[in-house]
């Protein structure tokens, strides 16, 4: 395991299921504390409670509508305040809507 992910935070998109899970699931075998999040809270929480289990990283979910801008724009919040710490990688697996680019989610969370 290469240390780059480890005890990082990673924001990722779709998170609930396919693509976005594996994901998830692998920063999770790195080292890496996820912030999924996905339209559906239930997929989310079976989803974040079978990778946090199998590997021990801390997996936090939120349901949220990234077609909204303010939804967007909160997600920077919801890491710090969950973590208390900013995000390291932004995983957009699945999206569509008015989510920013990351280098403008970048300017605005900081």
């Amino acid at each position: 395991m290469a240390d780059g992910m480890k005890d990082n935070v990673a924001v990722i998109t779709g998170g609930s299921r396919g693509i976005g899970r594996a994901i998830a699931l692998d920063f999770a075998k790195q080292g890496c504390d996820s912030l999924l999040i996905a339209r559906t809270e239930s997929d989310l929480a079976d989803t974040a409670a079978e990778i946090g289990n199998s590997t021990g990283r801390r997996i936090e979910t939120a349901a949220l509508d990234l077609t909204s801008l303010e939804a967007c724009e909160s997600v920077a919040s919801i890491v710090q305040d969950t973590f208390g710490r900013g995000l390291a990688v932004w995983i957009r697996s699945k999206i569509l809507g008015r989510c920013p680019s990351f280098s403008s989610f970048v300017a605005c969370a900081r």
